[in-house]
């Protein structure tokens, strides 16, 4: 659009509402944002990057990515995502990831020449992969931040299997169906199938490595569980 702004979204109560990228998006000093909404109270919609999505900032103008799936969605970070600000005088930008369950397997940048942005992975449920990569630092100034806000989390040397949405599986044929609370899609290009909820552990875990190696880069770290300012951890 004329303003820097590109928007993919399906924001009506649409059955298996999706917003799938695996291309290229470019928008430097703009703001780029990718929702998909259902009004009902199932698993049926998902926004899945496995691309690239490039909102660096442009002169003096920072740039912002959202991942929105709403409260009952599912958002899949993965490929590459380039909020980072990294010229001369430069900030980084803004990059937030959000929906019920989040799972963040790609690059998360929002460095900065000045200071670094924000990066804000949220959800009842987050999980961040171990090859995640996640950098908020500054060359010259002051670290940037990376927020995780779920409902529990609990930092630890290892993760026990199979938690939350690590149970998704993969199916190549389009269907949807459902049954009591198990709901499962697949659409053309093979997107994820929801775990039953009863199964899902609204327990995050988060790996002491991983905290230690995103300080060590110079990207501030803030753990939050969601709702409660009192459950607040800053690194």
């Amino acid at each position: 659009e004329g303003d820097g702004k590109i928007n993919l979204n399906v924001n009506a109560a649409a059955v298996n509402a999706k917003v799938l990228n695996s291309g290229s998006i470019k928008a430097d000093g703009g703001y780029v944002v990718m929702t998909a909404r259902d009004a009902s109270n199932v698993l049926n919609t998902v926004v899945n990057n496995s691309g690239t999505i490039e909102a660096k900032s442009l002169k003096n103008v920072n740039g912002t990515i959202l991942l929105d799936g709403g409260e009952q969605g599912v958002v899949q970070v993965g490929g590459s995502i380039d909020a980072s600000g990294d010229e001369a005088g430069q900030t980084g930008g803004n990059i937030k990831a959000i929906g019920k369950y989040t799972n963040v397997t790609g690059s998360l940048k929002a460095t900065g020449d000045q200071k670094g942005g924000l990066i804000e992975t949220s959800g009842d449920v987050l999980r961040i992969a171990d090859e995640a990569l996640i950098n908020a630092s500054s060359t010259n100034g002051k670290a940037g931040e990376w927020l995780l806000d779920p409902l529990q989390i609990v930092i630890a040397d290892t993760k026990p299997d199979n938690r939350g949405i690590q149970k998704f599986e993969r199916y190549s044929d389009a269907d949807k169906s459902s049954s009591g609370n198990t709901v499962t899609w697949t659409c053309s290009n093979n997107t994820e199938k929801a775990a039953t909820t009863d199964n899902m552990n609204l327990v995050s875990y988060i790996l002491t490595d991983q905290v230690e190696t995103m300080l060590n880069k110079g990207t501030k770290v803030v753990i939050q569980e969601s709702g409660s300012k009192d459950n607040e951890e800053y690194f």
